[in-house]
């Protein structure tokens, strides 16, 4: 967050709020060249009960850097599509900053600073927070990269002892061979 105007923002206003390495463009924390970036997320569903309405924020965690010992974090802002089921029992959500293929402003704005994060390839972790009605149950987090060289990166979920809405992202590991999540 920064502030302008009286007004907190999100983002950064210069490059010491940011981590070791990056730098402040455009009020966004960009990766030094040669970071793997985030090209999509895809969140799986168990079972969602009376779930009238729908909506997910995740923060996610990679590279270990100085500064963020445990991974350079970013954050979404609600995942949800208007007129459409996307965490329905048994279904896949994928959020990439495109909609039919194509570059969409309100897409790209729902993966807010996980759009294309600079995790670098590394996802260790991080949490997903049901703002929807009803009783969510998620089954996994699968993220790729704008690499093909690389393979895409699984975390299994456990419940957040407590808050029945918030769940953390745990033994997250590459899915070799496979590239992208599918």
């Amino acid at each position: 967050m920064y502030c302008e105007g009286g007004e907190c923002l999100p983002g950064c206003l210069d490059d010491s709020n940011c981590p070791t390495s990056f730098h402040c463009d455009n009020h966004k924390c960009a990766a030094a060249p040669g970071k793997v970036l985030i090209d999509s997320i895809t969140i799986t569903t168990v079972t969602c009960d009376g779930c009238t309405t729908e909506g997910v924020t995740a923060v996610l965690k990679g590279e270990p850097v100085v500064g963020y010992p445990y991974g350079v974090p970013c954050a979404t802002n609600v995942l949800d599509r208007a007129g459409s089921t996307e965490f329905g029992s048994g279904s896949s959500a994928r959020f990439d900053g495109e909609l039919n293929g194509s570059q969409n402003d309100e897409e790209e704005a729902m993966i807010g600073g996980c759009f294309h994060a600079p995790l670098n390839n590394q996802l260790k972790g991080g949490t997903l927070n049901w703002k929807g009605a009803g009783t969510w149950e998620p089954e996994s987090v699968c993220v790729d990269w704008q690499d093909d060289t690389v393979f895409a990166n699984e975390c299994e979920i456990s419940k957040v002892a407590g808050n029945a809405n918030q769940f953390e992202l745990v033994s997250c590991n590459e899915i070799a061979p496979k590239t992208k999540c599918d």
